[in-house]
Formats: structure tokens, C-alpha cells, sequence
């Protein structure tokens, strides 16, 4: 993976991403004396895939393999630019512990390779049906209709479909600075402080109803911390 090495000079300058920073982080953006560490900050829940269910919000607290966010906040004194963004998707019979699951281990599946099936023969026949199961070959076709909206001290920032981040519901976009399968913002980055408020929501249509089963999603923003 390359460095998401950003020119924080030009965005201070040139754009109001950083309208919002303090003042002293302002300043040394603009004269260049910021520095900045790339980082994931993510957050696993398990959700019903219905109504407007929220994967950030105010009632979670920081857990290791569970979210870096606490009670819907960033933690610590640095700022963090949001760059890229990535969805993933686990699934349970029953099971509903968060950090046991392997997030969208469909992700890199190929075509040819057998996984629309519920079970597959693990030695082709050679000795009769050595069947196990398999995990399902895409996301489910509630999630990919969704909208995932993020928001940051109440004001929406980020807007778009589930499906957005997938290819046909299974290998999930891909960007060329990167290889965790995310989906770049562009010119569009997101400036998250301290103590801000950080609201991720799912929405889905009044009349869809959540599929059989245990269902866990994983949103990631991938950017840099920014600090003087």
C-alpha cells in the first residue's frame, strides 16, 4: 500500500475543508508546519437490515475489534481527515458476537470460483459428497439498496448507496493509492475534531424487511490524523 501522503498546505489554502479546524491547527496547516499520520478508524455492529439502524452512535463506547469511536466521538486531542471509505459485511445463523466474525471474506472471490452454492464438495467427488457449507457470495440485496449516510455534528457529509462500495454485490470498489478495497472521496474529504458529534446511518425503504439470520456490518474511514 502506498502513503496517503496529503499536500495540508493546498487543502488550507485552497479549499474550506479546514474552515471548521481551531485556530492554531488552522495556522499551522497554512504555514505548513502540520503533521499528519495516516490511519482506519472503524466501527463493527450487529444491525437488522431494516428501518434506520445507526453503526456510530452515542451509546457505544470505545472496544477493541468493536469501534474506535467512543459514545459517537473521536477520541484523543488530533483532528482526522476522512479520504476513503470502505464497507464490509459478516453473517451469523445465531451467533451475534461482533468481534468473532470475518468481514466480507467473499470479498476477493472470483467468478469460477464456487461460492453461489450453500455447500460445496471439497474433494470434486473423488471420495462422495465431502460437503461443507459456505458463506454467502454477496451481500444481501436489502444492504446493497440501502443508503449509508454519515453525518458530523449533525450535518450530513457523506451520502450514497450500500452498493456503491461493492462490484455486483461482492468485491467492493478499489482505488489505486490503496489495497483495503475503499472508495476515495476525492476532492471531497471529510474534517472530523475532537468532541464532534459522529452519526452513521443506514437507510433502507419503509417496506423492506431485515432477512433471515444474524446480520454484522463494518464501516472503515480511512484518512490521516492531522495536529501541530
Amino acid at each position: 500500500m502506498r502513503s496517503n501522503v496529503l499536500n495540508l498546505q493546498e487543502l488550507a489554502t485552497t479549499t474550506n475543508v479546514f474552515d471548521s479546524a481551531p485556530a492554531t491547527l488552522l495556522e499551522g496547516l497554512r504555514n505548513g508546519t502540520a503533521k499528519q499520520n495516516e490511519s482506519i478508524l472503524f466501527a463493527r455492529k450487529q444491525m437488522v437490515l431494516a428501518g434506520t439502524p445507526e453503526l456510530i452512535d452515542n451509546d457505544q463506547s470505545r472496544a477493541d475489534g468493536v469501534t474506535d469511536f467512543e459514545k459517537g466521538k473521536l477520541q484523543g486531542n488530533q483532528a482526522f481527515l476522512v479520504t476513503r471509505m470502505f464497507i464490509k459485511y459478516a453473517f451469523d445463523a445465531s451467533d451475534t458476537v461482533v468481534y468473532t466474525k470475518r468481514y466480507s471474506q467473499f470479498i476477493y472471490a472470483i467468478d469460477s470460483f464456487v461460492l453461489q452454492a450453500t455447500t460445496i464438495d471439497t474433494d470434486a467427488g473423488a471420495t462422495g459428497n465431502q460437503t461443507v457449507a459456505v458463506n454467502a457470495a454477496t451481500i444481501p440485496v436489502q444492504l446493497e439498496n440501502a443508503n449509508l449516510v454519515l453525518s458530523v455534528n449533525n450535518a450530513v457529509k457523506y451520502r450514497n448507496k450500500v452498493g456503491a462500495f461493492f462490484i455486483r454485490g461482492t468485491q467492493t470498489q478499489k482505488v489505486a493509492d490503496h489495497d483495503d478495497n475503499s472508495v476515495s472521496l476525492g476532492l471531497a474529504p471529510i474534517l472530523i475534531l475532537p468532541e464532534s458529534p459522529i452519526q452513521a446511518q443506514f437507510r433502507f425503504n419503509t417496506g423492506v424487511t431485515t432477512p433471515t439470520g444474524v446480520h454484522f456490518v463494518e464501516l472503515g474511514l480511512g484518512g490521516v490524523y492531522v495536529y501541530v
